[in-house]
């Protein structure tokens, strides 16, 4: 699975525009989990992407489940998600324009 890696930032902008189409919370190990949003570009594409910790570009992480869940709930609204317990093989990138 491709996931694009964006800031927290970007990620607001495209909320605030209504692209936000869902989200997947998939865990990576026993204590590390992230979420996984998927996006409608206004082309009508649709991107899976995560948040990137600035300093190192690496993929934001979560040791607890319940604080990634109600960053979920308060920020996006997103009321549902699913959560994914299976090991995935991801490839991260960068979106260049975030």
């Amino acid at each position: 699975m491709r996931v694009f890696l964006i800031t927290q930032r970007y990620l607001m902008l495209e909320r605030d525009k209504g692209h936000v189409a869902g989200v997947v919370i998939q865990r990576l190990s026993e204590r590390e989990w992230i979420p996984l949003f998927t996006l409608e570009l206004e082309d009508g594409e649709e991107v899976k992407c995560s948040l990137r910790i600035m300093e190192r570009e690496e993929v934001r992480t979560w040791a607890d489940l319940n604080r990634l869940a109600d960053w979920i709930r308060n920020e996006f609204e997103i009321y549902t998600c699913a959560l994914s317990l299976t090991d995935a093989l991801i490839e991260y990138r960068s979106m260049q324009d975030d």
